[in-house]
């Protein structure tokens, strides 16, 4: 089938439970919409079911059926989210009821802003209740998106009002603009299964872009990559799949038990997921309560459900029919993407909360202050300019900066049309490249402050060290390994560091050493030295100095820096001394005896195994001490001259 012979608009039912949904949808499409066997069984929808019809210019267009039972309400919001066009049911023997309030709500709530109303069963009452009926109709609908628009009366059964529904479907669906394919392809989905000879199949409406067969895909939150296979549009192939209609496609590479419905499926390198995202909510005028701060409950976003609690990033709660900025957390990584619309929802018998639209994906738990508030009031402004968006985007992304995918993803335009912008933004010297990653001029200056208040904070700590090593940095700062190196060439250049054997310290840094930390030194020290062969294991040494236990980890690092303690894996501590007379018994053992046991050591020194192993195993690592062909047999590989460098005057 050529792309060009679908209509991109997907169409929707709504309506009370038993309102007659699904025939009205076999009745214009032919397709029966309810696919489980249980459904059929029940006459009662369960989960959303998918139908098409053509236009009469013979392009098709997509219809989802929804069920009507307030159990399957979730199933009813899945559905819902790829709807473009509404077709509000109520049958005449009912009237508005429950479930037609609340779907109405959920639909508004969605962003639904196209349909019309259809009053079904009209074979089962007289005009007298028909008329009831359409005036119950204009009532419910009066201020909302329905407000003027169709009401048709028509009859499953008897065909009574067909022709009228379909000139007034046709003519309204003509009047509304196609959704456009322009952005990022992405689409959450709504079933996965299995094909034989195809492999893994996942359905859905895809939101924005095009998709075409080869195309490198990653389903989220799981990253599992794959290749698109095949593509398929109401049951016939297509070369490519594009927003605003059903689309299955095959993927080579991802098993079923990777993605499940509420996954996303979007291009490699573009997305990721993230454990929560900061939004606009609006608590719906019939709640019956406030919303707390730290609310919990169930979140539909997309096509998925999952636990969730709402953080307010000002106030204490929120009052129905009223709005405020929040922030949704979730435990678990969720697909999230900013513009995406959301329901909350409380279990029976408060059910619907309200919902709003997502500002960005945001996981970090944010402060509850004036600041937050204004970023995230100033990144609601950005969105829908690509420009404001990619830099505010970048400037957010702090250490890591984005790559251009990672930019274009975030303002959901193309590589191509995000490219002109970052190089324009680059010459206004707004943003800088490093590699592959953009940065902005914000993101350098935090990077420097970070970065120096680090070394800063390590000088304070240990004064007699000429510098951190970068693997103390990295640690510190929690810098990518890029963006450290960006930092400190930068820091390095403006003179603000220095760098000294490897080590990185401040320009005015000069090395002193406490007097405190000197008189805690000698007093460890003399403990060594007075077990000189039987050095004490850490847990012994910190109950000698019982009032000095954070010191003491501090005093070793500090004589282990000056030579007088030397330790294996920061494990096993041994003094200079020690290592320097065992090194004289082996090269006297090795005058006696070609090759040395560790018996033969051990008899000399009486040290203990656990002293005795460590010791071998620093001098086998130091390259002084080879091990022999045989098992446990050692040979000296330095001349007996050999001495450990250390500061003999450290005080």
């Amino acid at each position: 089938m050529d792309h060009s012979a679908i209509y991109r608009v997907v169409v929707g039912t709504a309506g009370h439970v038993d309102h007659g949904k699904t025939a009205l949808v076999k009745l214009f499409t032919g397709i029966d919409a309810d696919r489980l066997s249980e459904e059929k069984q029940r006459q009662l929808s369960i989960d959303f079911g998918f139908a098409n019809f053509k236009l009469p210019d013979g392009r098709r267009v997509g219809v989802i059926d929804v069920p009507g039972h307030r159990d399957y309400l979730k199933n009813m919001i899945a559905g819902t989210t790829g709807v473009d066009f509404l077709i509000l049911v109520v049958a005449a023997d009912e009237g508005i009821m429950p479930q037609t309030r609340a779907h109405m709500e959920v639909c508004r709530l969605l962003g639904v802003q196209h349909g019309f109303t259809v009053i079904t069963k009209t074979d089962l009452v007289d005009d007298e209740l028909l008329e009831m009926a359409r005036l119950d109709v204009e009532e419910f609908i009066k201020e909302s998106f329905l407000d003027g628009k169709p009401i048709i009366n028509v009859s499953s059964k008897t065909g009574i009002g067909l022709p009228d529904l379909l000139e007034k479907l046709y003519r309204s669906l003509l009047k509304m603009k196609p959704r456009s394919d322009d952005g990022i392809f992405r689409m959450y989905v709504q079933r996965v299964f299995s094909k034989k000879g195809i492999g893994t199949v996942v359905s859905g409406i895809p939101d924005f872009g095009r998709i075409g067969v080869n195309d490198p895909v990653i389903a989220i939150p799981s990253g599992k990559s794959g290749r698109v296979r095949g593509i398929q549009a109401y049951f016939q192939e297509i070369s490519e799949g594009a927003a605003g209609h059903s689309t299955a496609i095959a993927i080579a590479g991802i098993k079923t038990r990777d993605v499940r419905r509420g996954d996303a499926i979007v291009f490699k390198d573009t997305h990721e997921a993230a454990t929560g995202f900061t939004a606009r909510f609006e608590v719906l005028k019939s709640f019956p309560r406030s919303i707390t701060h730290y609310q919990e409950g169930m979140v539909y976003l997309g096509t998925r459900e999952f636990s969730a609690r709402i953080r307010l990033l000002m106030g204490n709660s929120i009052t129905s029919n009223d709005q405020a900025l929040v922030q949704i957390m979730t435990d678990s990584p969720i697909p999230v993407f900013s513009g995406d619309r959301f329901i909350f929802r409380l279990p029976a018998p408060l059910g619907l909360v309200g919902g709003g639209t997502v500002i960005g994906p945001e996981s970090r738990r944010l402060r509850r202050n004036a600041e937050t508030l204004r970023n995230v009031l100033d990144y609601e402004s950005c969105l829908g300019n690509p420009r404001k968006t990619i830099y505010y985007a970048i400037n957010k992304s702090r250490m890591c900066g984005l790559t251009i995918s990672q930019a274009a993803a975030e303002a959901n335009i193309l590589k191509s049309e995000c490219r002109p912008i970052i190089d324009e933004l680059i010459k206004e010297g707004k943003l800088v490249a490093f590699g592959k990653h953009y940065f902005t001029n914000g993101n350098i200056e935090y990077w420097k402050e970070k970065l120096i208040e680090s070394v800063r904070r390590y000088h304070a700590e240990k004064p007699w060290k000429e510098g951190a090593e970068l693997n103390t940095l990295r640690d510190m700062t929690k810098l990518p390994n890029q963006t450290l190196g960006f930092a400190l060439s930068i820091c390095f250049r403006e003179g603000r560091l220095a760098k000294e054997k490897d080590l990185i310290k401040l320009p005015e840094h000069r090395l002193s050493v406490p007097r405190k930390l000197c008189d805690l030194a000698a007093r460890v020290e003399a403990v060594f030295l007075k077990n000189l062969f039987a050095p004490p294991v850490l847990s012994n040494l910190l109950k000698d100095f019982p009032d000095n236990e954070r010191e003491v980890s501090t005093v070793l690092e500090y004589l282990e820096n000056v030579g007088r303690i030397l330790s294996y894996q920061k494990r096993d501590y041994f003094h200079a001394r020690l290592l320097e007379k065992t090194w004289n018994i082996l090269f006297e053992l090795s005058r006696k005896h070609r090759k040395i046991k560790k018996q033969q050591v051990r008899e000399a020194t009486k040290m203990p195994w656990r002293c005795l192993n460590g010791v071998f195993f620093m001098f086998r690592d130091m390259g002084i001490l080879k091990e022999g062909d045989a098992y446990d047999e050692f040979f000296p590989n330095a001349p007996r001259s050999w001495r450990i460098e250390t500061v003999d005057n450290w005080e």
